[in-house]
């Protein structure tokens, strides 16, 4: 079977480019059929769609999760799902929490936090903590070509032992998001 995957975070995370990442790296090098699920976007999904068109991926918009459930149900038999999510606006208890309410029935595999490398430790952490509401189960560093100091995000992942999933360094499709590596990893904050 399939796995559901969903990224989550505020506005401006990279959340959009995780799950376009994520997308292409299936399309382009996996056997495994991608499906592209956008809840709530802003632009109608536009963006998404201009970035995965030159990978031949779909992307389907709907107005929330619970008009998205069956096509995700459906989906998961038999592909990987990658759910774009609506930026929740930090500091917005009501927001976080009706977003969790939306994602909760969908019985996620993943839900993976966006957070950029650019974050003070003291920000990463109270991002966590206001988002804990969307059980994320792992973190994916963003923005991390913006900065050689990717260590408040590793430190964070570290800490509260919630898996560094994916670093997205870039804008450039697929290859821009991938699999956090350890190695690499340990080697940008020794470097």
């Amino acid at each position: 079977g399939g796995r559901a995957v969903a990224f989550v975070g505020i506005g401006g995370a990279g959340k959009t480019r995780c799950v376009a990442g994520l997308a292409a790296a299936y399309a382009g090098a996996s056997t495994v059929p991608v499906a592209v699920v956008a809840l709530a976007p802003a632009d109608g999904g536009d963006e998404l769609r201009a970035l995965l068109k030159p990978h031949g991926v779909k992307v389907e918009a709907f107005a929330d999760a619970r008009a998205a459930a069956g096509r995700i149900a459906e989906a998961r038999q038999r592909s990987l799902v990658v759910i774009d999510t609506p930026a929740v606006p930090v500091g917005d208890a009501r927001a976080i929490t009706a977003l969790a309410a939306q994602l909760g029935p969908l019985a996620l595999d993943e839900v993976q936090l966006t957070l950029p490398a650019t974050l003070s430790a003291a920000v990463a952490r109270e991002q966590l903590e206001q988002l804990a509401p969307l059980a994320p189960t792992g973190i994916a560093m963003t923005h991390a070509d913006a900065t050689d100091h990717i260590g408040a995000v590793v430190e964070l992942a570290c800490a509260t032992r919630l898996p560094l999933a994916y670093v997205n360094a870039g804008l450039a499709l697929p290859g821009a998001l991938a699999p956090a590596d350890p190695g690499q990893i340990a080697e940008r904050l020794l470097a």
